[in-house]
């Protein structure tokens, strides 16, 4: 088998990918969840309330993750604005697992991305959009601003949900990962990446780890600490993950 005895450590903070775990374990590896971000909801700030009051205006909702849904459902319902006031709002998301959780809350998407980055996906949604378009990001704190630069004053963003350092680490993980007991480590964002190399604080060569990862926006925030990805995620969900891995130990098995 491919990836027999291979040991592999997983980041995300919601790691429990039954896709991801299947490719691994058919191939005879195991998938360990390490998450090196937790997400959580966001007290947003009076502007923010304000768009959030407003949100039948916006003829779109941009989204770019379950997270994104989530909280921010979960702000309407702490806030007292029923569901309901979306009913003629469009959706642009991004990935089939975000059009599947927003499915979960009784809508579905009117635009999904073709590209792989967020800013690829900002740049169809420029296409998308005329002048007249309003349209709502809920978000993260840490995301990136390709959507505010690309779409200028189309788009307003609401920070729905914070990226933190989880509160508790599995030492015996962090343990296994210092002493070089894994055969790859996946990371699916940079503030993931970013969580883990606070953890290690200098205690390893960053340049030995072995890794693979979501997408080039992931790929230049590792590359900035002088670790390269042994193979990068074609597409970015966790089947595109699965697939870099496999495609890895093929081409060093020849």
């Amino acid at each position: 088998m491919l990836l027999k005895d291979r040991y592999f450590i997983y980041t995300k903070s919601d790691g429990n990918s039954s896709v991801l775990n299947n490719i691994i374990s058919e191939n005879g590896g195991q998938l360990v969840n390490f998450p090196m971000i937790e997400i959580k909801f966001r007290q947003i700030d009076e502007e923010e309330k304000r768009l959030l009051h407003s949100v039948y205006q916006y003829n779109w909702i941009i989204l770019t993750s379950s997270n994104a849904i989530k909280y921010l459902f979960q702000h309407l319902e702490c806030y007292g604005i029923d569901k309901s006031v979306l009913d003629k709002t469009k959706f642009a998301v991004v990935g089939q697992q975000t059009g599947k959780t927003l499915a979960s809350y009784g809508y579905k998407y009117n635009y999904i991305n073709s590209g792989q980055t967020g800013e690829q996906f900002a740049k169809e949604l420029d296409e998308l959009f005329d002048d007249s378009i309003k349209a709502l990001y809920p978000t993260g704190n840490l995301t990136r601003y390709n959507m505010e630069r690309v779409l200028g004053d189309r788009v307003k963003r609401i920070n729905v949900y914070n990226t933190l350092m989880p509160d508790i680490i599995d030492k015996d993980i962090l343990g296994n990962i210092r002493s070089s007991k894994y055969d790859m480590l996946i990371f699916t964002s940079p503030s993931g990446f970013n969580n883990l190399i606070m953890l290690l604080n200098g205690s390893i060569n960053l340049s030995d780890i072995r890794s693979v990862c979501i997408g080039t926006t992931t790929q230049q925030a590792m590359q900035k600490h002088g670790v390269e990805p042994l193979a990068v995620a074609k597409t970015a969900n966790a089947r595109g993950i699965g697939q870099a891995i496999l495609s890895y130990y093929e081409s060093i098995k020849k």
